[in-house]
């Protein structure tokens, strides 16, 4: 049995989270699906929001944070596939990339806003099992 098979023949919630920011003013977005099988896909939730002195990375962030914690209200043992639009996001979130360290990396790519997001969302990760994934118009690094 596949990899693919073997994830979809069991639930899961799929979670496609989108962030962007134009100027000072930006937003966010998530959609959580629920997989029963590998064809039966349901539309469980959705939300959107608004915020401003943001930055594109902050928001993309922002959906991922509260996908998470909409999630973590409902489900505890289930398989939790995260599909983002930030490839930078899914590396830092994962620890590919040590973007919470005080060095050049950081100064560069990272704010403190970043840093508080990455702390939150490894928080509410903590005892679920979550995978990531980019999604195709994946913003690069």
């Amino acid at each position: 049995m596949s990899l693919g098979v073997f994830l979809y023949s069991k639930m899961s919630f799929e979670i496609h989270t989108e962030g962007s920011c134009i100027g000072k003013r930006g937003s966010w977005s998530y959609r959580v699906e629920h997989r029963h099988s590998e064809s039966v896909v349901a539309t469980l939730h959705s939300d959107s929001g608004e915020a401003s002195g943001t930055t594109d990375i902050q928001m993309k962030l922002m959906a991922i944070l509260k996908a998470l914690a909409f999630v973590r209200s409902i489900v505890s043992d289930e398989l939790i596939i995260i599909k983002s639009d930030c490839a930078l996001c899914i590396k830092c979130i994962t620890r590919e990339f040590d973007c919470t360290s005080d060095d050049a990396f950081k100064r560069d790519k990272v704010t403190r806003g970043f840093v508080q997001y990455l702390q939150e969302i490894w928080w509410k990760m903590s005892g679920l099992n979550v995978q990531f994934e980019c999604s195709t118009d994946s913003v690069p690094l």
